[in-house]
């Protein structure tokens, strides 16, 4: 394997286990501080800190079907896991490794979460000020990383070739 590839992976992996880590650890103390508590104002109530438990995909959608959402998790987890490897740049590998990372560490609050496997509810707690979706570090990664991978995509591209000026008409 060229080396440049290994180093692909490892900023992948990196990156992915990074965001799993505190994703998991962000969840851990928010359950530990919030259960059973009032939301909490930080930062002027820009941001409120307040517990939910999810148990569909993003905005709730599938709550009823909280299976689905874990299988399709996992179908899109292991689309995004063929083409680790196949970055062109360390940006596209971090972005791509926010992304595994966290909707890894969503998986796996629906699977390891009550009320039972692929059932369980995704551990929200960030709600910002101006609006009322409450989502998670993994879900803030999430975004980042698909910003990140848009913007890899666009600087990886060609410049668009502007066409040679036709020769005049000759007089």
């Amino acid at each position: 394997m060229p080396r440049a590839r290994r180093g692909q992976i490892r900023i992948t992996l990196i990156a992915a286990v990074a965001v799993f880590a505190i994703d998991q650890l962000a969840k851990l103390a928010a359950v530990h501080w919030l259960q059973d508590r009032p939301p909490v104002s930080v930062f002027g109530g820009a941001i409120h800190l307040q517990l939910l438990r999810n148990p569909g995909g993003p905005t709730g959608i599938l709550a009823n079907h909280p299976e689905i959402v874990a299988f399709g998790t996992i179908a899109a987890l292991l689309a995004m896991l063929t083409v680790v490897g196949r970055t062109r740049t360390a940006l596209a590998a971090i972005a791509l490794g926010l992304v595994l990372g966290a909707g890894s560490g969503n998986l796996a609050d629906r699977i390891l979460r009550a009320p039972g496997a692929f059932h369980g509810g995704v551990v929200d707690w960030l709600r910002p000020g101006w609006g009322n979706g409450v989502m998670n570090f993994a879900d803030v990664m999430i975004n980042v990383g698909i910003l990140l991978g848009i913007v890899a995509i666009l600087r990886t591209r060609p410049a668009p070739s502007t066409p040679a000026p036709e020769p005049a008409p000759p007089a």
